[in-house]
């Protein structure tokens, strides 16, 4: 296939065309219809993308609608308590009906199982452990990079005594 010029039809390319200026009515070289260049895709013979093995044609013109979830929300009913499978109805949201409590390792089933519960418990003994980490951890959001070393010497050494 060698290249022609949309505007004349000639062996050279467009940019390359003698003609610089704007047809008024130009001719298809593929159709020899008048009104239209031959890279218009709505041409009869323009060349048409054909879809490849296995790939549907989907109108995008068309809006698919989606259904929604037919369960309606239950007001009061926190997000914990709704995967739970309790129904905790009359209390606020952010308070749960049974306080929980950490189980003991004869209680868990699975002795190597570690979730994210198990994380945060493990957390937050160490915080209670070390409490002045939390303290430690407000003065570092305030510091600048050469205090931040200089916090954490004075909390290790002022706490090297504490329980370990």
């Amino acid at each position: 296939m060698r290249t022609r010029c949309l505007k004349c039809g000639e062996s050279h390319r467009t940019n390359d065309c003698p003609i610089k200026e704007r047809i008024e009515n130009p001719v298809c070289i593929n159709c020899n219809k008048t009104g239209h260049m031959a890279n218009w895709s709505q041409c009869e013979e323009f060349p048409k993308r054909k879809p490849r093995k296995g790939e549907t044609i989907r109108n995008r013109n068309t809006s698919t609608i989606t259904s929604k979830p037919s369960k309606q929300v239950t007001p009061n009913l926190s997000f914990a308590a709704a995967l739970s499978g309790t129904s905790n109805k009359n209390s606020t949201p952010g308070t749960s009906a049974n306080p929980e409590e950490t189980p003991s390792t004869e209680e868990k089933s699975n002795g190597n199982d570690f979730g994210f519960k198990d994380a945060i418990n493990e957390l937050r003994r160490f915080f209670l452990d070390y409490p002045y980490l939390l303290e430690m951890g407000r003065q570092f959001r305030y510091a600048k990079d050469e205090e931040r070393i200089d916090i954490f010497y004075q909390n290790l050494i002022k706490n090297q005594d504490r329980k370990a």
